[in-house]
């Protein structure tokens, strides 16, 4: 009987490492070139697992077939870090003000990141007093904001009310149109000394910004200045409408457990043409990398999975927050999609990483995301 199963899961474990092959290398092709590889990218975790699970079938028999699976998942490790994660840092209490210890000369800057989801505008539940009383308790330096919506029809006021009540001296906010009160925000407890919007090609929801703040401060008798660009940044959507969140919540109800092929083609469809649009925008945003000088923090909602051409090149030459000090399975994403790590926090090299963490208690179907940065001001 052994046998005869074994003569099955063998071709499964070859077809299932093939795949997780595949998948691990879905960074490296532009989904322009191909969008089935980056779907392949999607489902990277779930391979990775049943790898896992066929290494220990292949284990318990002590059979030379367990050299398949231990072989990819080996080859796929460094992919698998990017999901999970086993870092001793702890994030720091003391590090969460934006203020410089002045006997090492550090500056410290924590910063959030947060999908609003519009408040909840259009689920009756505008819940702008709840998210600022959560983020009241992170005492971060800087906040960016993507999908925000003024209920009352002005993005200036919503910066206003926003930075009120989160104490907060400055602030920035940029309309994705004119006619819609609908864009992103960046409040910052240092000085913004300048602002462009970075805009995506195409009919898009999507879009981002950046900033230049500038911190001052003098240490005994040395005056420092230094320049910071923050880049918040909304990537390409998958547009999944209403009929697409009701196939995904009732896979596996009703329906006789047949597959529904037209809601399957819907998703796949959408999941594609995300896949093809995210790719030209990060072009136009590497554009604006290739300008930067300054040092760069990169924060916000990538819709995109780690094991994915997106993530790849946007985080190239940066830190990873979460890789460098975060701890667990992380997922940022709360909705009824598959949860992923799809919102970020990345800084290039002159920056170290000095803690991570997310939330899942706020109103929306995105985590609020922090991490603590820290620059030597005398380098």
């Amino acid at each position: 009987m052994r046998s005869i199963l074994n003569w099955v899961v063998f071709p499964l474990t070859m077809v299932v490492a093939a795949l997780l092959i595949v998948s691990g290398q879905a960074p490296l092709v532009n989904p322009q070139t191909s969008t089935w590889i980056a779907l392949l990218g999607l489902g990277f975790p779930i391979l990775f697992l049943l790898n896992s699970l066929l290494l220990v079938y292949w284990v318990i028999q002590l059979k030379w077939r367990t050299l398949i699976p231990l072989a990819v998942l080996l080859l796929n490790l460094g992919q698998a870090s990017l999901y999970l994660q086993f870092n001793s840092n702890t994030p720091n209490d003391a590090l969460a003000t934006g203020s410089v210890d002045s006997a090492s000369k550090l500056l410290n800057i924590k910063v959030l990141t947060y999908n609003a989801g519009l408040f909840g505008h259009f689920q009756d539940q505008w819940n702008l007093d709840d998210v600022c009383q959560r983020m009241l308790k992170e005492d971060a330096a800087i906040i960016c904001f993507q999908e925000v919506y003024s209920n009352d029809g002005s993005m200036a006021l919503l910066e206003q009310t926003l930075r009120k009540k989160l104490n907060f001296k400055y602030g920035q906010y940029h309309l994705l149109s004119p006619k819609r009160p609908y864009g992103m925000i960046i409040l910052s407890k240092y000085p913004i000394k300048k602002w462009m919007p970075v805009r995506f090609e195409g009919k898009t929801g999507n879009t981002a910004m950046w900033v230049d703040i500038q911190v001052s401060k003098s240490i005994g008798e040395m005056n420092f200045k230094q320049k910071f660009r923050i880049f918040n940044i909304h990537l390409q959507s998958f547009k999944f409408g209403k009929q697409d969140y009701s196939f995904i919540e009732n896979q596996g109800q009703g329906n006789d457990g047949k597959l529904d092929i037209d809601g399957s083609k819907g998703i796949v469809y959408r999941l594609r043409k995300g896949y093809e649009k995210r790719a030209t925008q990060v072009g136009r945003l590497l554009e604006e990398f290739e300008k930067t000088e300054s040092p760069k923090i990169v924060c916000g909602d990538m819709n995109d999975v780690p094991v994915s051409y997106s993530y790849r090149q946007l985080s190239k030459g940066m830190k990873d927050a979460f890789v460098e000090s975060g701890f667990g399975l992380e997922t940022t994403y709360q909705g009824p999609f598959p949860s992923f790590r799809i919102d970020y926090l990345f800084c290039d090299g002159e920056l170290e990483v000095k803690g991570y963490e997310s939330w899942s208690d706020v109103p929306s179907d995105h985590k609020l995301v922090g991490a603590t940065f820290q620059w030597v001001f005398d380098r």
